[in-house]
């Protein structure tokens, strides 16, 4: 068995739904993996994963409307200790989870054809957010 991880940092600019597949991809390259399982933690309690369908833009914009609805920031909340959208960012975070997974086959992610694997930011304000992979699997060689 092969084990390969890394931590990667994602920019985010406010409420939204962030690509990161091209980011893990890459950096699942670098462990030289062959076929195996990967897995992706959200190391924050205000920004989330998901496994989503990317092409349309429409899916993004409901996703956090739906969000939003759910988890208003006008909200009768006593946690506030960062802003107006700390609270709501927490409910969110744990509605969606902190991490996905996924199958690794011939090194490439092996997803559906339309799936993709996102950062959901939850806070308004710009944020640099940590990702932690890990692969465990055998490697490109074997």
């Amino acid at each position: 068995m092969h084990f390969g991880s890394t931590t990667l940092k994602v920019s985010t600019h406010g409420k939204g739904v962030y690509d990161i597949t091209s980011l893990v991809a890459s950096a699942l390259s670098t462990f030289e993996a062959g076929s195996g399982h990967l897995v992706c933690l959200c190391q924050h309690t205000t920004a989330s994963l998901a496994m989503l369908g990317g092409v349309d833009e429409r899916l993004k914009r409901d996703l956090v409307l739906f969000l939003e609805k759910l988890a208003p920031e006008d909200g009768d909340y006593s946690h506030n200790n960062t802003g107006d959208d700390d609270m709501p960012s927490h409910i969110k975070s744990v509605l969606t989870l902190p991490s996905v997974s996924a199958t690794v086959l011939g090194g490439e992610l092996y997803l559906g054809r339309y799936q993709g694997l996102f950062m959901l930011e939850h806070r308004t304000e710009n944020q640099i957010r940590s990702v932690s992979i890990s692969f465990l699997g055998t490697t490109r060689n074997f």
